[in-house]
């Protein structure tokens, strides 16, 4: 009996094929899980695309997303960030991450809004990436997916071994999510769905479970085409070539990733982004026609920093209390109150924000990190030559 042959993937309600049409089939066992069931749940949590797909699948799916990885790394792109240094094979061997696994259901989850960054950046003020607008998506998202496999226990009496991710382990999330026909890979290696663009958040759900199909419906595709706008829209050249990011010139890497001192073209190439970049995204085709809003309420802006931060309050927090105080459960976690700073140092410089020259005056006397004083002191200088 034939119970999963490829992959599923489901929208709004409505059940798109992936593959080789699957046969109907009725559940026989105590880890088969109706497909539609598996929908369902996922559509109640907001969880805005579902796809399932059998480790074979996987497996053998992204042995050229593993080859482009090993280049990718041989290249040096990956800079100092060195949990993408691992050995490429394991970026795609479930079985690492749970032994026993079946398959895995990844999901893609819209954090798209109507609110639009500000034309023009206020003084004394820095932009975020909108990803980072509201709460962490690392715990929101991995709660909806820890109960997502708590329903479905429930309403097929079986217990479920599993392990749920997003954005978290040395797996290709993209890749898989790509495979599974969520979408496809942009020349800004982001994955684009038709009719959602690519402002979405990847997580998945390894498990025991064998999901069973229940429909033959269909999927729509995509591509790039002729469009390369992302290539040259990005300011610092970080799109090297169609489907190739160098890690080290990419704003979002720079902000968020990269610990310690920057060079002056790195603190330059910051320009008005405090906390990552959407400008290969901002400009994608995909991302400009008329879509629905994420549904996931913790995401939003409203509950979370939103688009801008107030660059002259963030250079006044000296202490790590105060920066888990003010921004715990956010990502602005992610870089540390010294990243953060430092940041913040750069943006006001790149932005001639004079306004913030007694700030950075106070950061270089009263900060605590050599390396928020010594940007703090080149920010000073550059505000000076600008005069």
């Amino acid at each position: 009996m034939l119970v999963f042959h490829s992959g599923l993937v489901f929208h709004s309600g409505l059940v798109f094929q992936s593959g080789p049409a699957f046969q109907s089939v009725v559940p026989s066992s105590m880890n088969e899980v109706p497909a539609a069931i598996i929908q369902e749940e996922a559509a109640r949590l907001g969880l805005t695309l579902t796809g399932l797909l059998s480790t074979a699948q996987v497996r053998e799916a992204l042995l050229p997303d593993i080859d482009a990885l090993r280049r990718w790394q041989s290249a040096g792109a990956a800079g100092d960030m060195r949990f993408m240094e691992r050995s490429p094979e394991l970026f795609g061997d479930l079985e690492a991450f749970l032994p026993g696994v079946r398959s895995i259901a990844v999901f893609a989850i819209s954090y798209w809004s109507e609110e639009h960054h500000p034309p023009v950046l206020p003084k004394g003020y820095g932009r975020v990436a909108r990803y980072a607008w509201g709460r962490d998506y690392h715990r929101v998202l991995k709660r909806r997916l820890k109960h997502l496999v708590g329903m479905i226990e429930q309403r097929t009496k079986h217990s479920i071994a599993y392990r749920v991710f997003t954005d978290a382990v040395p797996l290709l999330e993209r890749a898989i999510a790509r495979t599974a026909r969520l979408g496809f890979t942009g020349n800004n290696t982001m994955l684009i769905t038709p009719g959602i663009g690519s402002f979405t958040f990847l997580a998945e759900v390894l498990w025991d479970v064998q999901p069973v199909a229940e429909s033959e419906p269909s999927n729509p595709r995509g591509q790039c085409g002729a469009c390369r706008r992302c290539l040259p829209a990005c300011p610092t050249q970080a799109i090297v070539s169609e489907k190739f990011v160098d890690a080290r010139r990419c704003i979002s890497y720079l902000t968020i990733e990269k610990e310690g001192t920057l060079s002056e073209w790195e603190a330059e190439a910051l320009g008005e982004w405090a906390f990552g970049c959407d400008i290969c995204q901002d400009v994608c085709p995909f991302n400009h026609d008329n879509r629905p809003p994420g549904t996931v309420e913790e995401l939003t802006s409203a509950r979370g920093s939103g688009s801008l931060l107030n660059l002259i309050e963030v250079l006044g927090i000296r202490t790590d209390a105060e920066f888990l105080s003010r921004y715990q459960g956010t990502p602005l976690m992610r870089p540390g109150r010294e990243g953060l700073l430092r940041n913040a140092c750069c943006v006001l410089a790149n932005t001639n924000a004079g306004e913030a020259r007694e700030a950075l005056h106070a950061a270089l006397s009263l900060d605590p990190s050599a390396v928020v004083r010594e940007h703090a002191e080149r920010a000073l200088t550059r505000l000076e030559r600008a005069k």
